[in-house]
């Protein structure tokens, strides 16, 4: 995305008609002039995750995804589905590719958010039948969760073999398989097994970035998610883990993307204390504090690039900010969300 070079983009009946370096002429025609700010494609929230409340009022849910400029996301799992029936309920609105469940090796982490297994055949069962459900992708647990008390990741994912068994299978159905991973152990695991994204990956070795760069695996770092721990505890110990932590993890950010990771954005929004849409621009945030450039992290965040005989929706922003929302040519507001 060059974001320096002026282009002129003509929009009729809701549609890209062409993008030019010379102002179109035709009858009628009103024009709109962002010179000085910067007209995006909308964003992508590449992992965050929809419970039975945020189903029941799916309409609330969605327009504020896209009052945030957001119109794709990766919905990271649940333990009741509810993804893929957000799915339904903002067809035409939202663009939701879902998990459904993400499977996580029972007895180890991961109950809240998806559905356990304890063979490799089970999970292959699951993925069947995820399939049949209308899942887009196969979401994966391979690790705990970082512990703040003691800066440790808690114990979780599957053996190597399992692993491996497991990212084959769904491979071989044609999906991408998201791995939630900490730790460089687990995560190297993970790399080392194919999958196609890492999520979170706080704990990093140089060497498995490295991996990543050559295998294509992109990472999903939700710094923002693992900042907002901080909310939940006073402990001053924990605090200090915290931000350590996060330095850490902002080191990491940088490195991946110099050694050629694609890095992207996810809020892990959901949990009440990680909030839609507001989330994810402190995401955005991060990485750009991480020393991401911003017109890397808004090619990462865009859903796609501008082509004629798209639908016109778009953001204008000022650097990242953004100060319109338009759908299909026209400014967005409350009233007219809908297909």
């Amino acid at each position: 995305m060059d974001c320096t070079k002026k282009r002129y983009i003509l929009v009729k009946d809701g549609i890209i008609e062409s993008i030019s370096e010379s102002m179109p002429v035709r009858q009628g025609m009103r024009i709109l002039d962002f010179t000085g700010f910067i007209v995006s494609p909308l964003f992508c929230d590449y992992h965050l995750h929809f419970s039975v409340s945020a189903v029941a009022s799916s309409g609330r849910t969605g327009m504020i995804l896209l009052q945030n400029g957001i119109h794709k996301v990766c919905e990271g799992g649940d333990s009741r589905r509810s993804g893929i029936e957000m799915k339904k309920l903002l067809k035409g609105r939202l663009e939701v590719s879902a998990a459904g469940y993400a499977i996580y090796k029972k007895g180890t982490y991961g109950k809240a958010i998806g559905k356990g297994v304890e063979t490799v055949r089970e999970a292959r069962g699951l993925i069947g039948r995820l399939c049949e459900w209308g899942a887009d992708y196969i979401k994966i647990i391979n690790s705990g969760v970082f512990q703040p008390e003691t800066a440790k990741i808690t114990s979780g994912g599957f053996g190597p073999e399992e692993l491996g068994e497991i990212v084959k299978h769904a491979k071989g159905q044609g999906l991408d398989i998201v791995c939630h991973a900490n730790g460089d152990g687990k995560i190297h695991d993970a790399v080392s097994a194919g999958v196609s994204a890492i999520v979170h990956g706080l704990y990093i070795s140089d060497e498995t970035l490295d991996m990543m760069a050559e295998k294509g695996i992109a990472l999903i770092p939700t710094a923002n998610a693992f900042a907002s721990l901080s909310l939940m505890t006073h402990d001053r110990e924990a605090q200090t883990n915290i931000s350590r932590a996060i330095e850490g993890h902002l080191l990491t950010i940088k490195k991946a993307a110099d050694k050629g990771v694609k890095v992207l954005p996810g809020s892990d929004s959901g949990p009440h204390f990680i909030p839609y849409g507001k989330a994810y621009h402190k995401e955005l945030a991060f990485l750009q504090k991480a020393g991401l450039s911003e017109e890397y992290i808004l090619s990462s965040a865009v859903t796609s690039q501008f082509r004629a005989g798209m639908q016109a929706d778009f953001l204008v922003l000022k650097g990242m900010e953004i100060e319109k929302v338009f759908i299909r040519g026209a400014s967005f507001e409350e009233g007219n969300y809908g297909p």
